[in-house]
C-alpha cells in the first residue's frame, strides 16, 4: 500500500494567531472601558439636570401657595431673595445639591392680568465641564 506524502509541518503558526486574536480583544476590551466612562459622565449629567428641574419645581410651588404680596420677596435681583428665609433656604438648597449651584428668580407684575410670571434659571457647572443651565417659566395667578 503506497504511502501518503508527508505534509510539511507549520511552525509558530498557532503561536501568530494566539496573538492577533489577543490583539484584537484588548482593542476591543478598551473601547468597553472608554464606552462605560462615557456612560457615567452622561448618567451623571442626566442626575444634575434631574436635580436642578426638581429644584425649580419646588420654587414654582412654593410660590403658588404664597399670597401675591409675598412674591416679589423671591427676585434674587437686588438681594430680596437672600433676605427672605424661604427664598434663602431654597438657595441654600441649589448651591449643596448641585456643583457650583445658584439660581436668577424674577417675578414679573402684570397689573394687566390676574397672573404674575415667574422667570427661573438655575446654573451649575460639574468639575471639567461647562457651565449648564435649567430655564423654567411659570404663571402663577393672583385670587
Amino acid at each position: 500500500m503506497p504511502l501518503a506524502p508527508a505534509r510539511p509541518r507549520q511552525r509558530g503558526a498557532s503561536l501568530v494567531e494566539v496573538l492577533v486574536a489577543l490583539l484584537i480583544f484588548s482593542v476591543g476590551l478598551l473601547g468597553l472601558v472608554g464606552l462605560q466612562g462615557q456612560m457615567l459622565r452622561a448618567q451623571s449629567a442626566i442626575g444634575l439636570r434631574g436635580e436642578a428641574v426638581h429644584l425649580g419645581g419646588q420654587l414654582i410651588g412654593r410660590l403658588w401657595t404664597e399670597s401675591p404680596e409675598q412674591l416679589a420677596r423671591y427676585n434674587t435681583e437686588g438681594g430680596a431673595c437672600a433676605a427672605h428665609p424661604p427664598c434663602a433656604a431654597w438657595l441654600a438648597q441649589v448651591a449643596e445639591r448641585l456643583p457650583q449651584g445658584e439660581a436668577e428668580v424674577q417675578v414679573l407684575r402684570d397689573a394687566g392680568t390676574l397672573a404674575d410670571g415667574l422667570s427661573l434659571r438655575i446654573h451649575w457647572q460639574p468639575p471639567g465641564e461647562g457651565r449648564h443651565t435649567e430655564a423654567q417659566q411659570a404663571a402663577i395667578r393672583r385670587n
